[in-house]
């Protein structure tokens, strides 16, 4: 299996222009599901988060993804409890309507 670079600068995958690496793949495979576009502008805020007109969302997004990478955790666990989070904001994300925030 031939492995590919992620988040690194300089590399296929990783931030381009205005957009973060997350886009930049979806752009890469393309895919262009509403929801994952949803999913992917609440990324880019959490990962830049010095941009304006951030969704409300990408505080919280960040918060957990600084949490999952600052924690004593295996790899394995770190890879599990990510996947269960993104799978969790994918299906936010696609139920929400747009502009909205969940209480």
């Amino acid at each position: 299996m031939k492995e590919t670079p992620f988040d690194v600068p300089g590399t296929e995958l990783s931030h381009r222009g205005a957009r973060c690496t997350f886009e930049v793949l979806l752009e890469t495979h393309e895919l262009r599901e509403p929801t994952l576009t949803r999913m992917g502008s609440i990324i880019r805020g959490a990962d830049l988060p010095h941009e304006d007109a951030l969704p409300p969302e990408s505080a919280g997004v960040r918060a957990v993804f600084d949490a999952l990478r600052d924690a004593t955790m295996s790899d394995e666990e770190r890879l599990r409890i990510g996947s269960a989070f993104c799978e969790a904001l994918y299906a936010y994300c696609e139920s929400a309507p747009v502009g909205a925030v969940l209480t």
